[in-house]
């Protein structure tokens, strides 16, 4: 109803990001594109609102493809509310694009510290697996896949890290 909702924005573009990290949709589907233009829409309206900020970061790093304009925005979110969990997350999963697997690793223990019974700790688990990949760590990425698939059997991005730490 409200297109112009930097909150809305953010959670459509979150869910078309979603939509292609589980393989739901095949790569270049018009939904990413359009998830990344929602999350960049969301950033842009989002003021000081920290939650908006690190979900506009992540879309438009994962599903926009710009990793270093998306850490921005989660930076920010992080410099308004340094003890978001969320953003702290995010901010790990994104920086193990980069490669920076150390900083990727503290954010990560730091947002579990924070937030250790988070409904969604999986998705920790598996940013660590990533960032553990990233460093060529692929017996301690294989570990974190193991915690991840035992929190969400059935997070695909999980079955597919294994798949590459095993190749």
């Amino acid at each position: 109803l409200d297109p112009e909702s930097a909150r809305n924005l953010a959670l459509g573009g979150r869910c078309r990001l979603h939509r292609k990290v589980q393989g739901w949709v095949p790569p270049g589907h018009p939904s990413i594109a359009e998830g990344a233009r929602m999350g960049r829409r969301a950033a842009e309206l989002a003021m000081d609102d920290s939650e908006v900020l690190w979900m506009g970061g992540i879309v438009v790093a994962l599903a926009g493809g710009d990793v270093t304009g998306g850490i921005a925005l989660i930076d920010r979110a992080l410099q308004i509310n340094p003890n978001s969990a969320d953003a702290l997350t995010y901010s790990g999963m994104a920086r193990a694009y980069l490669g920076e697997s150390d900083v990727a690793l503290a954010h990560l223990e730091r947002a579990h510290r924070l937030s250790p019974l988070d409904a969604q700790t999986y998705n920790k688990f598996l940013a660590a697996a990533f960032a553990c990949f990233t460093a060529a760590r692929y017996e301690e990425s294989l570990e974190w896949t193991d915690r991840t698939l035992k929190e969400k059997a059935d997070y695909v991005p999980a079955w597919r890290m294994r798949a590459a730490c095993f190749g």
